[in-house]
């Protein structure tokens, strides 16, 4: 079946034309900003469940590429909004009948709500069984923003404005505001190994600037303190913890790594070692005064020397 790609003006009106008559609807959108949650609002039906998952970081929130005004807006509708902060896609499912994916956030210049806007490229996709799925996935695995937690961002973001110019890990909130997110994902992990330059490619290190949610690669102590505040860095930390004199072997951590991944079906071993060995390539970058990693025989030894 052939596609045809829609630009954020046609994806803006054929959104106008199923959404009135959804029942359901889930927007994913990496970034979303009030005027397009109330574009969104004037297109919906009240009696619409509506759900909205977004990234919201500090960092996003303090740039502004998402607002605290679009939460507080679809929580006065009613509408369920959640995060998730390895958050990149970008999908609007209306009931069952209609799926729309590819590059537009909803916000102002994604959906070209007024204003020249953003080039972007999207496409009318089946909601088949699977895509649905995988959309599923998203909504389970996103955490709930209640108006109790949007005060408490709020707040954060009020004592430290300039959030992404300071030593600070800017893509995590504080465990009071959300709690730590235990799934682990193959998304959630290094894609990149810097042990091995020569075989990194441009989109790895992309999505790993954008896991970790920093501004600047090249500023070591911000990616540090990014990386440090991952979810797959504290899963690191808490099988040393749990591990005898608080090391383990690299087989060790490749089968535990097996298991709780939640990425069905489970990747292959041969890439869960990959996984692992980026992950390791970071600790031995950004976290040598806490892990050492060494070769005492034939297997890497990671071992926790200091407390965190």
């Amino acid at each position: 079946m052939s596609l045809k790609i829609l630009s954020g003006n046609n994806l803006k009106e054929r959104l106008s034309e199923v959404i009135p008559e959804a029942n359901s609807l889930t927007v994913v959108s990496a970034y979303i900003t009030k005027p397009a949650v109330e574009w969104l609002v004037h297109h919906t039906s009240s009696n619409c469940s509506t759900v909205l998952i977004g990234r919201f970081s500090p960092n996003d929130l303090s740039m502004g590429s998402s607002d605290t005004a679009s939460i507080r807006l679809a929580l006065s509708k009613g509408w369920t909004v959640k995060c998730l902060s390895v958050l990149h896609a970008k999908i609007y499912l209306c009931d069952r009948n209609a799926m729309f994916v590819g590059s537009a956030n909803l916000t102002t210049n994604g959906l070209k709500i007024y204003g020249s806007g953003n080039l972007e490229a999207c496409v009318e996709v089946s909601p088949i069984e699977d895509n649905i799925k995988f959309v599923k996935k998203i909504n389970a695995e996103a955490q709930p923003i209640t108006i109790e937690v949007l005060e408490k961002m709020e707040a954060f973001i009020d004592k430290n404005p300039t959030i992404t110019n300071r030593v600070e890990t800017s893509s995590i909130w504080p465990e009071d505001i959300l709690p730590r997110e235990d799934s682990i994902w193959v998304y959630d992990f290094p894609w990149a190994n810097l042990s091995e330059p020569e075989r990194t490619t441009e989109q790895s290190l992309k999505h790993d600037i954008e896991a970790l949610g920093i501004v600047d690669s090249s500023n070591k102590t911000e990616a540090a303190i990014a990386f440090q505040g991952t979810k797959v860095f504290h899963w690191l930390l808490k099988k040393l913890k749990e591990s005898d004199s608080r090391e383990t072997y690299f087989g060790n951590l490749t089968a535990a790594l097996h298991n709780d991944l939640n990425d069905d079906p489970t990747p292959y071993r041969r890439d869960v070692k990959n996984l692992l060995s980026n992950l390791l390539s970071y600790c031995q970058k950004y976290t040598q005064e806490l892990i050492v990693i060494d070769r005492p025989s034939h297997s890497q030894r990671i071992k926790l020397i200091s407390e965190v």
